[in-house]
């Protein structure tokens, strides 16, 4: 239906709290072979830049679904002097 949907991924479980069972690494692997068709978008930030990146993105998508999937744990911010900028997340995706 091509809805401009954002599905958000994280650790959380409804009857565990933090850090359940089912983890975002768990949920990908499914979640992979829907992001085959290319309405579909998969991101997996690994910073906190990064994630401002994904969520630019996820808004930008209008023709179809998109899901982010987070981590709760404590990640440091990585260093841009010696890794490719966090808008290089646009790159990975699909565009049609």
């Amino acid at each position: 239906m091509e809805q401009p949907v954002i599905y958000v991924f994280t650790h959380d479980s409804i009857g565990l709290g933090e850090d359940g069972r089912d983890t975002p690494a768990d949920r990908s692997s499914w979640l992979g072979v829907c992001a085959r068709c290319r309405i579909f978008w998969l991101l997996r930030p690994g910073d906190a830049n990064e994630v401002v990146e994904a969520w630019k993105l996820a808004i930008s998508h209008i023709h179809g679904p998109t899901a982010l999937v987070l981590s709760r744990q404590a990640m440091p911010t990585l260093d841009r002097t010696k890794f490719a900028a966090a808008s290089g997340v646009w790159q990975k995706v699909p565009m049609s």
